[in-house]
């Protein structure tokens, strides 16, 4: 019966991550096409974030590699291997000098804010996991992806 919660609650992460990324890929195609006629999305009230072309291709590319950790981290809960849970969501996910640049190139205070806390929860979920306690690591990825849907909801490229 654990197991089986355990699966339902991994895969409702999951999906809800995969929906939020699929919606997001959307509506940057749907607003690629409409910046190519020169017109504008009024339904998208995301703020637009300056960011120059080659830019948005890195953080895109970053993007995805979160998700591929994120990703990472689901199947080592499904496989109760804490300790790849743990590693993956410090180095790959967590806090560095390096994403702490990244997140404060973008000109806007809250974006940093979000992005910073991200990383800051990231580093949280990789302590938690440490104590093999399922119900607290599930808390705190569910805590982190928190402020992925946060950033994605309020930012666009």
């Amino acid at each position: 019966m654990k197991r089986f919660i355990l699966f339902l609650a991994l895969g409702l992460i999951l999906l809800s991550s995969f929906a939020a990324y699929s919606e997001m890929e959307h509506k940057n195609k749907e607003g690629q096409q409409m910046m190519h006629h020169k017109a504008t999305d009024s339904k998208d009230t995301r703020i637009q974030l300056n960011v120059p072309d080659m830019m948005k291709e890195h953080q895109k590319t970053m993007m995805r590699e979160h998700l591929k950790a994120v990703n990472e981290i689901v199947g080592a809960l499904a496989a109760n291997d804490f300790e790849l849970v743990s590693q993956t969501a410090h180095k790959k996910l967590g806090l560095t000098d390096e994403m702490r640049n990244m997140c404060s190139m973008f000109g806007n205070q809250e974006f940093e804010k979000i992005g910073l806390e991200f990383h800051t929860k990231a580093d949280e979920l990789g302590d938690i996991a440490k104590t093999k306690d399922l119900n607290k690591t599930l808390l705190a990825l569910d805590t982190m992806l928190k402020r992925c849907n946060q950033c994605h909801s309020m930012f666009k490229q």
